[in-house]
């Protein structure tokens, strides 16, 4: 009997990208001065591109109370005329 083992190896496919890459929580806070890591509210990244450069797909940033804006645009051009970008 044979079976059909593609909705196995699909599922599969699946675990293996969510192990390769688990989210990730990084924090941003202008008044913070612990290590800079961004990996807690202590230690969390003062600059908000850091935590931009650092990001992957999936992951969450929480940005602590102030305004922030990018210093690249989507483009990696540094100071952009429109911080929007």
């Amino acid at each position: 009997m044979k079976r059909n083992i593609l909705p196995l190896i699909i599922l599969m496919s699946f675990l293996g990208y969510y192990q390769c890459h688990a989210q990730s929580t990084i924090y941003v806070d202008q008044a913070a001065t612990g290590a800079n890591s961004g990996s807690s509210w202590n230690d969390a990244y003062t600059d908000f591109q850091s935590a931009l450069d650092v990001a992957l797909s999936g992951d969450i940033i929480n940005v602590g109370v102030g305004t922030y804006h990018p210093s690249k645009d989507i483009t990696g051009t540094a100071s952009p005329s429109d911080p929007r970008s």
